[in-house]
């Protein structure tokens, strides 16, 4: 039976040019870890400012996310001053 993802997660497909690719497996095969978790890292460090990766990283591994509830889209998680 295959690994199903959890609850929380989805699965997205694109395209990459092919040499990308490769570095993914390559890197995927030098730390012994899947290509989804390279590309879930890299996106991770790309998207987030250095200080938030680990609250990232803890919220991602736990599971249940006991973290902040997501804000509405358009909405700032930070109010705005007046």
């Amino acid at each position: 039976m295959p690994n199903r993802p959890a609850a929380n997660t989805v699965t997205i497909s694109f395209t990459l040019p092919k040499r990308l690719l490769e570095a993914v497996e390559t890197e995927a095969r030098l730390n012994m870890t899947s290509k989804s978790d390279v590309i879930r890292r890299a996106l991770m460090n790309y998207l987030s400012p250095p200080e938030r990766q680990q609250v990232l990283r803890d919220v991602a591994s736990s599971p249940k996310s006991s973290g902040p509830s997501p804000t509405k889209p358009g909405r700032s998680a930070t109010p705005s001053k007046p």
